[in-house]
């Protein structure tokens, strides 16, 4: 009896702890890119290999979480002194990282991105994926935390398949190349830490029971180099507003339609990125 009183006070302390919690949780990513072969002669060995070098270099970049217990903002971080050298090569990608801000609010399990598709901004409203995670009992460090690993398995969706191969068929158009990749499962393999409890993570990932420090999604790796609790002074969440709402189907849609008018024979020159 006095064992489960015990544990009982635990739990409540971690509760009411983890209700006052917030932060800045500081992160570093980067892409594994797939070699590059097309079948269009204009794209040479050397063409690809430039093509692969911009992108991996376009998703390498610095995201700060800002959290507290219910709600969180995640957003890139400019970088002071990085020039991207003007290739004569235009590379668009579709469905990647959020280039604006992604606010996820635990409580309504719903989250808001700000998204531009062509000039055009967007407000995209998206239930939060609850995913289905396993945690295995293995341990490690990061930095000063000690962190468990939990892994999940997202399966590839018919619309997924379906997708990849309409741009098989319009990938044989003159003025635009696709590169994209059949799609697989995703192996999700996330470092997690009970020191901070909070169930979130970098991007829309979350659904531990702590912060997310490391995550491999298979393409891209998030590592958190730096976290800063219990933030002193004002702490304001704002949520994003910029654009027109749309939810995800709707903006998905939107950018089926968009590539399909750029592959329609005319445009610009463009190699086209397409990613999960």
């Amino acid at each position: 009896m006095k064992t489960k009183l015990i544990l009982l006070a635990v739990l409540c302390f971690q509760h009411m702890f983890s209700q006052n919690y917030k932060g800045k949780a500081f992160y570093q990513t980067k892409m594994t890119i797939p070699n590059i072969t097309s079948e269009d002669k204009n794209i040479t060995p050397e063409i690809a290999a430039l093509i692969q070098e911009k992108l991996k270099k376009n998703f390498e970049k610095s995201f700060v979480l800002t959290f507290t217990s219910s709600e969180s903002l995640y957003e890139e971080q400019e970088e002071l002194g990085k020039q991207d050298v003007n290739s004569g090569i235009n590379i668009m990608t579709f469905g990647g990282g959020n280039k604006g801000k992604l606010y996820k609010n635990l409580k309504t399990s719903m989250s808001l991105s700000e998204e531009d598709l062509f000039g055009k901004e967007f407000l995209v409203s998206n239930p939060l994926e609850k995913l289905n995670w396993k945690i295995t009992g293995e341990t490690k460090k990061i930095g000063d935390y000690l962190c468990q690993k939990a892994i999940c398995v997202i399966p590839v969706t018919a619309e997924q398949r379906k997708l990849y191969e309409e741009r098989k068929r319009k990938n044989s158009t003159k003025n635009h190349t696709f590169i994209t990749t059949e799609p697989t499962d995703v192996n999700l393999v996330a470092w997690f830490t009970s020191d901070i409890p909070i169930s979130n993570g970098p991007n829309s990932y979350g659904g531990l029971p702590g912060l997310i420090l490391e995550l491999n999604d298979g393409n891209t790796v998030y590592l958190c180099n730096k976290i800063v609790l219990n933030t002193k002074g004002d702490f304001e969440i704002k949520v994003p507003n910029k654009g027109k709402k749309v939810t995800k189907k709707e903006f998905d849609v939107l950018i089926k339609e968009k590539t399909e008018e750029m592959t329609s024979g005319r445009g610009d020159n463009a190699i086209m990125k397409v990613i999960r």
